[in-house]
C-alpha cells in the first residue's frame, strides 16, 4: 500500500514538472497573430503578362495588372530555428481585356477585377542576425477558393454583341509558395516584417472567354484562354505583441 501511494505521488510530481516544462517552452515561443498587407505583381517569368488568342474572325487579349491582398497570419515557433504559420487572405487582381474584329474595325475594351480567397500553410526557418533583427524563409502551399466568375459585355446596334468573361470551372485549386523576409522584434511594440514571396499555381485560375454574336443571328465566334496568373508579392506585416497577464503570476518552481 505504501509502495502504491509513493508511486502515485511521484507520478503526480512528474506530471507537474512536465507541465511546468511545457509552460516554459510556450512562454519562450509564444503564438503571434499578424495583420498582413501585400502588393501583387504579375510574374512574367512563368506566364506572359499579356496573352492574345484569335481565330479567323476574333482577336482577344488579357493583360494582368497589379493587385493587392490583405488578411491575417498566425505564427507558431517550436524552436529557435523552426516554426509554422497559416493565414487567411483575400486577393484582388485586376485585368485589362479587349476583343475585336480587325477586318470590320470593331473593338471592345474593358477592365475587370477577379477576387479569390487564400489559405496558406508554410513551414519557416529562422536565422538570427542580431539581438532584434531576424530573417526567415518559408515554403508551403495555399488553398485557393474562387467564389464567382466575372463578365463584361457591350452591344453595338445593328452590328452585334461583344462579351468577355473570366469563368471559374473549379472552385478550388492549389498554389506553391516560397517566401523570404526580414523582421525587427520588440517585446513591447510587436514584430515588424518586410518581405516578399512567389506564388506558382498548379492549375488554372479562370478561363478567359471572349465571344462575338452577329446581329440578328445565332452565329457567333469565340476564343478561350487558360489564365493561370502566377504572381510575386511585397509583404508588410505587423505581429501584435504578446499580452502578459497583470497581477501575481503562478510560481515557476516546485510546489512546496
Amino acid at each position: 500500500m505504501k509502495i502504491s501511494l509513493t508511486f502515485v505521488i511521484l507520478s503526480m510530481l512528474g506530471f507537474s514538472a512536465f507541465g511546468q516544462e511545457i509552460k516554459e517552452v510556450r512562454e519562450k515561443f509564444p503564438t503571434h497573430f499578424a495583420f498582413q498587407l501585400r502588393g501583387l505583381v504579375p510574374n512574367k517569368f512563368s506566364e506572359q503578362r499579356t496573352n492574345t488568342v484569335f481565330n479567323d474572325t476574333l482577336t482577344s487579349s488579357i493583360k494582368s495588372n497589379y493587385g493587392f491582398s490583405f488578411g491575417g497570419v498566425i505564427r507558431r515557433r517550436y524552436t529557435d530555428r523552426l516554426g509554422i504559420e497559416m493565414g487567411l487572405n483575400i486577393c484582388k487582381r485586376y485585368y485589362d481585356v479587349s476583343t475585336g474584329i480587325p477586318d470590320s474595325n470593331q473593338f471592345f475594351t474593358k477592365d475587370f477585377a477577379f477576387t479569390n480567397f487564400e489559405l496558406p500553410v508554410n513551414g519557416l526557418v529562422f536565422i538570427k542576425l542580431s539581438e532584434r533583427f531576424f530573417t526567415n524563409a518559408g515554403l508551403g502551399i495555399s488553398a485557393i477558393y474562387k467564389p464567382s466568375s466575372v463578365a463584361a459585355e457591350e452591344f453595338k446596334e445593328n452590328k452585334g454583341e461583344f462579351s468577355m468573361a473570366g469563368i471559374v470551372e473549379k472552385k478550388f485549386n492549389l498554389n506553391i509558395n516560397a517566401q523570404l523576409g526580414f523582421e525587427f522584434v520588440s517585446d513591447r511594440s510587436g514584430i515588424f516584417y518586410l518581405g516578399g514571396s512567389a506564388h506558382i499555381p498548379t492549375g488554372t485560375l479562370f478561363y478567359f472567354y471572349s465571344k462575338y454574336n452577329y446581329a440578328n443571328s445565332d452565329i457567333f465566334s469565340a476564343v478561350v484562354y487558360n489564365q493561370r496568373s502566377p504572381f510575386f508579392t511585397l509583404d508588410l506585416r505587423f505581429y501584435f505583441p504578446t499580452i502578459k497577464n497583470k497581477g501575481d503570476q503562478p510560481l515557476r518552481g516546485p510546489i512546496e
